[in-house]
């Protein structure tokens, strides 16, 4: 069997974080971009968690090489109260946050789920960063927490992002299906070790706030057309769905794009939408192929989207794959 060797950059997750560096390492014979190694029933959530990944097949960014990433599930996704949450590992923080804010089932079935996922991630840094939600330094500092004396670990509190109050933050591993989790905690980790890494660049225009708007026949539409109220008086539109929406991000307007009216009169910020990520699902309409043997000479191409398109639609099983342990 053949076994290439590729220039890894590995990761390993553990009581100090995320660590980096550069090695040579033996790595799976199968492309990254063809076939599925193992399967998540033969991964134990106290065991460790290998992940190959090919950047040059990542659904944006202009990137190249190979990620090597490796976790536990039940260190990374163990049981915690809300009061312990800052002082837990930040790449815990990080991946509990995304899957509490994304919701585990759209981050994996979602073709833009890593970019959510990285733009929330952004979201934090934009509220670290005084130049960012304080631009015409105002000495206005709206997000407890945060700040530049802050940290990811005060500043994604419950206060400012809801889901960290949720049993899908607090306990992942409870909350979901057992698989489901464990394949949204590898796009949550890969988004959380680009960010941190400064791999991808702030690409939302500065955002602060962001909200998931309704899909559906109201795709777009502000959250009052499906969220099965009447408040403001709007009643749902019929065939509106609350889940399959776009992510709207909004950053703070300074007076050198116009909102200094807004905040002389108003003593804070007026927000702008800077950039939206849409929610496309993937289609796993023949994503039930067998898993390829591993010395075929042409293995199946797992979980291709419904364009067939191998552009920047590729869903993640082309860039993203677990290793054997």
């Amino acid at each position: 069997m053949y076994v290439a060797i590729r220039s890894l950059v590995a990761f390993s997750v553990c009581s100090m974080g995320v660590i980096g560096l550069s090695t040579t390492a033996e790595a799976n014979p199968c492309d990254i971009g063809i076939c599925v190694i193992d399967d998540l029933s033969q991964v134990s959530e106290s065991g460790p968690r290998n992940l190959e990944v090919t950047l040059d097949r990542l659904p944006f960014g202009d990137l190249s090489g190979t990620l090597l990433l490796n976790y536990t599930p039940n260190e990374l996704l163990r049981k915690v109260s809300a009061s312990e949450l800052p002082n837990i590992d930040e790449a815990s923080i990080a991946v509990r946050l995304i899957i509490s804010e994304v919701g585990a089932d759209r981050l994996i079935e979602s073709q833009h789920g890593l970019e959510e996922a990285i733009a929330i991630l952004h979201t934090i840094g934009n509220r670290l960063t005084t130049t960012a939600f304080d631009p015409d330094n105002a000495n206005i500092t709206p997000y407890e927490g945060c700040g530049p004396a802050g940290s990811i670990g005060t500043c994604a509190n419950p206060h400012q992002y809801l889901g960290m109050a949720t049993r899908r933050a607090l306990k992942p591993l409870e909350s979901y299906n057992r698989d489901t989790v464990i394949e949204a905690a590898d796009i949550a980790l890969l988004a959380w070790n680009l960010y941190q890494t400064e791999t991808i660049e702030d690409f939302t225009g500065g955002a602060t706030v962001y909200v998931h708007r309704c899909g559906g026949t109201a795709y777009g539409q502000t959250t009052y057309h499906c969220d099965g109220s009447t408040a403001r008086g709007i009643v749902d539109t019929q065939g509106a769905n609350p889940h399959t929406g776009p992510m709207v991000l909004s950053a703070p307007v300074s007076t050198a794009n116009g909102g200094g009216d807004y905040l002389r009169s108003n003593g804070y910020y007026n927000i702008r939408h800077s950039h939206q990520v849409d929610y496309e699902k993937i289609d796993h309409s023949i994503s039930d192929v067998a898993v390829a043997e591993a010395d075929l000479e042409s293995p199946p191409i797992i979980g291709l989207p419904s364009n067939n398109s191998s552009s920047e639609d590729d869903s993640l099983r082309l860039w993203l794959t677990p290793l054997a342990p």
